[in-house]
């Protein structure tokens, strides 16, 4: 969800263009595996929803 936001602090890699205004808005806890409810935007949550699907 980092590269998709535009945040890749400390890679080499060349994030994604930047989405953070397009998915900014609402906020839903998010726990990305670590045990840690973080506030994410509902739409990028979405959005990392959507492509997992695809890959499926």
């Amino acid at each position: 969800m980092s590269h998709i936001y535009g945040f890749t602090p400390g890679r080499s890699e060349t994030p994604m263009p930047q989405f953070g205004d397009v998915l900014d808005g609402r906020t839903v806890l998010y726990d990305a595996g670590d045990g840690i409810p973080t506030p994410t935007p509902a739409r990028l949550v979405a959005l990392m929803e959507y492509v997992e699907a695809m890959q499926r």
